[in-house]
Parts: structure tokens; sequence; C-alpha cells
């Protein structure tokens, strides 16, 4: 099993009033912000994109890097 080991540290600057969201946020759902920013990054992500869908973007971007990929100007439209 893989153990998810926090290693790297992200810095960032918000306004004031971001951050007092932010804090007020992570209040009520009893976390720390750190926590919070941390599982709203990761619930984006996965909403985003799945596993699947991302090697199919990699494969898609590495075939267009590489001259393998569609001509848009061809692609039929509905």
């Amino acid at each position: 099993m893989k153990t998810n080991v926090m290693d790297k540290t992200l810095l960032i600057l918000l306004p004031s009033q971001l951050y007092a969201r932010l804090k007020s946020a992570a209040a009520k759902n009893y976390k720390s912000i750190s926590g919070f920013v941390r599982e709203s990054v990761l619930e984006k992500i996965e909403e985003e994109f799945t596993l699947e869908e991302m090697s199919m973007i990699e494969k898609g971007s590495n075939d267009f890097h590489s001259g393998k990929g569609t001509n848009w100007r061809k692609v039929k439209r509905d």
C-alpha cells in the first residue's frame, strides 16, 4: 500500500478577505486551513479527470507533439 507522505510545501499569498473566508470555511468543517485546502485541491483534481481520462489526455498530447495528432480543420462537427 502506498503511503501519502506530505513532503512538499506550497506557499501562496492570499488577500486578507479571501483568507478570512478560507479560515471560516475550514473552521465550519472542523479542519485546519492546510487540511481544508489540501482536500479542496484533491477534490478539484479528481472531479476534473479520472485516471483513465488523464492517460488519454497524455497519449493525445504525446501523439500531437510527435506529429501524429488529428488535423482539427478536418474534424467533422455536429
